[in-house]
């Protein structure tokens, strides 16, 4: 009985795309029902992997095919991203489905960067600042150049128009917003920093009012220059026990969102609060969450930073408040209408003019929109 065909693999390349993916060789070996000695022959040259094993190997580590015969690891940009907890020794190293996401973030970055300077595309409008500077004052700032009034805050009939505002806000700085399928095991965001492209990546997995006080916690890190994948959701105590620069995006999300002197007076008229007194009523905060379309964790967060609340009230707003809503019915999406949301118009409307003008290949258009060749006419007439 033939074992079937062998594939001449690069071990070099191999042992590289292994230790860059997160894997380890026992989670490769039951991957593909082979002992960890095989994989370790694989590594090591003394053994090739069958036609089957090969293709379930490109699958899993989400790498081109051609790129296990060339005689040495390529040369890439490596994200340097460092994923953050709520307290200094709460991290962890990045899960294989992280590093898939932000190496194919980079990549896309990669070539926004260099289209941008090549057509001359305005650069971002962003500041730069450190985290010792008061949060309070760099979110006014922010807020201000975001040009959404607190009026217009108040009119959105529902989170999902709110997070599409704040959206199309951020980029309208020059920032480059995808949401992406991370799981609920995942990250919530992350940011890669870039001078002509700044990315933020939103984890869908979660609601509309979680992913706004993603967005502004990931737009903290890029004014810090601080490249992240953040845990956030959790318990932040804004201590001196927790991590510096993740409690500074935490102050920095909740103040975008929610400008005390507006929130001071919702709650002075309508729940007769005082300076000094501290509000225990959970109600309160979803009634906060409510009316100006935030995660109840943004609103209890706001509330303590300004001495109107203590941790006990955070403490109890229960893990599924940031639970996405079962969809039901609905239509099916078209993949340019996945895409676009996915990306975002602008990179869309990036990419394409780069591969109009032959700076980029249609095969690369396709592979960062995720759709297929047969759809990219359609896709820019869906973008004109």
């Amino acid at each position: 009985m033939t074992r079937g065909t062998e594939v001449p693999v690069t071990p070099e390349v191999l042992r590289w795309a292994i230790a860059d993916s997160g894997y380890s060789n026992h989670d490769i070996a039951e991957h593909l029902r082979v002992s960890e000695a095989v994989v370790a022959s694989w590594e090591n040259g003394s053994a090739r992997p069958l036609l089957s094993q090969f293709k379930n190997l490109v699958s899993l580590l989400k790498r081109p095919s051609a790129a296990f015969f060339l005689p040495s690891p390529p040369e890439t940009h490596k994200p340097e991203v460092k994923f953050r907890g709520p307290k200094e020794n709460d991290q962890r190293a990045l899960s294989p489905k992280e590093r898939q996401l932000i190496r194919q973030a980079a990549r896309i970055q990669e070539s926004m960067s260099w289209l941008s300077k090549e057509f001359d595309v305005q650069r971002p409008r962003l500041s730069k600042t450190s985290i010792s500077v008061k949060s309070d004052s760099i979110a006014d700032d922010t807020r201000s150049s975001l040009e959404i009034g607190i009026a217009r805050q108040l009119t959105w009939p529902s989170a999902s128009i709110a997070f599409k505002e704040w959206r199309s806000a951020t980029d309208n700085l020059g920032v480059y917003v995808f949401l992406l399928p991370m799981g609920e095991n995942s990250c919530r965001g992350f940011s890669l920093w870039n001078p002509r492209a700044p990315v933020i990546a939103v984890n869908t997995a979660w609601n509309y009012q979680a992913r706004i006080f993603t967005l502004f916690h990931e737009l903290g890190h890029l004014i810090t220059r601080t490249d992240s994948a953040c845990k956030s959701g959790g318990n932040f105590a804004l201590t001196k026990h927790s991590d510096h620069t993740e409690r500074w995006c935490e102050k920095f999300a909740a103040a975008v969102l929610l400008p005390w002197k507006p929130v001071r007076a919702y709650i002075t008229e309508y729940y007769a609060w005082t300076e000094g007194r501290s509000i225990s009523n959970l109600d309160v905060v979803y009634d906060i969450a409510s009316k100006f379309k935030v995660s109840a964790r943004a609103a209890a967060l706001r509330l303590i930073q300004q001495k109107a609340a203590s941790w006990d009230l955070y403490r109890k707003i229960p893990p599924i408040s940031d639970a996405k809503k079962i969809a039901r019915g609905g239509h099916g999406r078209v993949r340019q209408e996945i895409s676009e949301e996915n990306y975002g118009l602008k990179t869309a409307k990036l990419l394409l003019r780069g591969t109009d003008e032959r700076y980029l290949t249609i095969a690369d258009t396709v592979d960062y929109l995720r759709i297929k060749d047969t759809d990219l006419d359609a896709y820019r007439e869906h973008n004109d």
